[in-house]
């Protein structure tokens, strides 16, 4: 028995709360929802069969995301962010 796994897209939709500790620096807390596609290929090889099953799923699931992170303003339009997230 042999399975693959692949997430070829997922994506996120999330909020940010931040604070403002000077009036170039963000420091924020984000959250919200998770997506993304699976595809599995399942392939069942036996010796009593004279060839392998083959089982493919594709399957959307759903879950949750947070994290936090930093922005910084450095000119006109221009900032520099960074942030560390948790998705299940």
């Amino acid at each position: 028995l042999s399975d693959t796994e692949k997430l070829p897209w997922f994506g996120t939709v999330r909020g940010r709360i931040g604070w403002t500790p000077n009036a170039a620096l963000l420091v924020y807390a984000t959250g919200g929802l998770a997506y993304g596609g699976i595809t599995s290929n399942e392939t069942f090889t036996s010796g009593g069969l004279p060839t392998p099953v083959n089982a493919n799923f594709n399957n959307t699931r759903v879950g949750w995301t947070v994290g936090g992170g930093a922005e910084y303003f450095v000119a006109r339009n221009w900032t520099v962010k960074g942030d560390r997230g948790f998705t299940r």
